[in-house]
């Protein structure tokens, strides 16, 4: 949504605004609220933000959000595709980021297998091709991958900085459950990115590796 059309709303919002307080000056009560409220950054931020979902809902087939709110917090009779609600469907590294928007922040379960590596103190998991590790005293779940640079047991990068970095294949992960590192020793090799589109591992189900 660019800046010409997020004024168009502002100065409509307003003009609403001020009809509406014209015609409870004039005793016009035909039972209709308007919001009178001044529109805020915030507004237009969740307008334009609003619009970027919509858009993409709109080119899936899939139905719209009403408002940011609805988005943030769906509504019990939104209609979301069940496999694609409930199942991580690996999308591409390169496109991860940007596609993080349409699942409104529902939580997707990685399908693949997940391992308990009890003395390194960590789970870590693998769905076709992506690698997620969680640590035991933690809900956080973070990607696993390979790059050029390493950021660390304490870092998580909140973007992926360049085209070096890959998702751990699963040789490497089996030789991480072979090796049973200690959870700092796994970022010697890998480094850890954000979960951008809300995947969780099953640790209830997980096989124990001491």
């Amino acid at each position: 949504m660019t800046n010409i059309q997020l004024k168009k709303i502002q100065a409509a919002k307003e003009a609403q605004a001020t009809k509406a307080q014209a015609s409870k000056v004039n005793g016009d009560n035909d039972g209709i609220t308007v919001n009178t409220k001044p529109v805020t950054n915030a507004d237009m931020v969740e307008a334009a933000m609003l619009h970027i979902l919509n858009s993409k809902l709109i080119e899936q087939g899939k139905p719209t959000y009403k408002s940011y709110s609805d988005y943030i917090n769906p509504p019990k009779n939104y209609v979301v595709n069940q496999e694609e609600k409930n199942i991580d469907p690996v999308t591409p590294l390169n496109k991860i980021e940007a596609e993080a928007l349409d699942f409104g922040g529902q939580p997707l379960k990685a399908k693949g297998e997940v391992y308990h590596i009890v003395s390194g103190g960590y789970y870590i998991g693998f769905n076709k091709s992506r690698c997620y590790i969680q640590k035991d005293d933690s809900n956080e779940v973070n990607i696993l991958l390979h790059g050029n640079k390493n950021y660390g047991d304490s870092s998580v990068m909140a973007m992926i900085p360049n085209k070096s970095f890959r998702d751990v294949t699963k040789a490497e992960l089996d030789s991480i459950v072979k090796g049973k590192p200690a959870y700092k020793d796994v970022f010697q090799a890998y480094s850890k990115c954000k979960n951008f589109q809300n995947v969780v591992l099953d640790t209830t189900n997980a096989t124990s590796i001491w």
